[in-house]
């Protein structure tokens, strides 16, 4: 079955005349990705077809600060058995075209709009690269250093070394970013290590995106740490489970 062949003919085709002209292919092991580019000056927008074996899902991405993918599985009304990853399921190569059109009928519909309303950064602060790169490549000597700093040695107990973080953290709220930004990148690695002892998953690079980020949070979730301190500190707010929340498996899930 040439999944790639009907990819390119039946999405390529419908996004091109909208601006999308550059595809990239990418494989990793049975992974095969598809991205429909469009860019504006540095604004990069993807429509992003991920196809996993008999499985395949559509996303809309881009490189704006702050926004997450979206995926489009509770958009489409099919008869498809998802696979609980926003995958859908084919069994043949009829079943592959039949919702490859699903997806191309609402890229047409709705993706576009999708797409711009996600273009638009989330904040005006923000992890810079060479911040992004000290939290993924020292990772380890700030945890060190920063638990040592502010008394979070005791890993056993996530809700309580999250509220010491938000304690430490709305401290500083009326300081200026340039102040705290030296502490939100230490922090950043202490709560990142601190999910991934709790939760699995491991540090990445995203050398596109200049991004550190974790990815297979209990095997399939994502953040990006230093992204999550920098916007708690700007809501200045106390919500302990806006830190939580990457903890649970569930949603209603108690993290102790």
């Amino acid at each position: 079955m040439d999944k790639g062949k009907w990819i390119k003919q039946i999405i390529g085709e419908a996004v091109r005349e909208h601006g999308f002209e550059k595809l990239i292919h990418s494989v990793d092991g049975w992974t095969h990705g598809y991205e429909f580019v469009r860019e504006n000056g540095d604004l990069q927008q993807d429509i992003s077809i991920t196809v996993i074996d008999n499985s395949i899902r559509l996303e809309f991405i881009t490189n704006a600060y702050g926004q997450d993918h979206v995926e489009v599985l509770d958009m489409i009304k099919s008869d498809f058995v998802d696979n609980g990853l926003g995958f859908l399921i084919f069994e043949n190569e009829e079943e592959l075209k039949e919702i490859l059109y699903l997806f191309r009928d609402l890229i047409l519909q709705k993706g576009f709009d999708i797409l711009e309303e996600i273009s638009k950064p989330t904040m005006d602060v923000r992890p810079r690269e060479e911040t992004s790169w000290k939290v993924f490549s020292e990772n380890k000597e700030l945890e060190e250093k920063y638990r040592k700093m502010y008394g979070l040695e005791d890993t056993e107990f996530t809700r309580k070394m999250m509220q010491k973080i938000s304690d430490i953290i709305l401290e500083k709220k009326n300081q200026n970013f340039a102040e705290v930004e030296e502490m939100l990148v230490g922090l950043a690695a202490v709560y990142g290590n601190q999910i991934i002892r709790k939760c699995g998953g491991e540090w990445r690079w995203n050398d596109k995106t200049k991004a550190c980020t974790i990815k297979k949070i209990h095997g399939k979730n994502s953040t990006n740490p230093l992204h999550d301190l920098i916007w708690y500190w700007d809501r200045k707010e106390e919500d302990i489970n806006c830190l939580l929340s990457v903890f649970r498996r569930l949603p209603y899930d108690t993290v102790i």
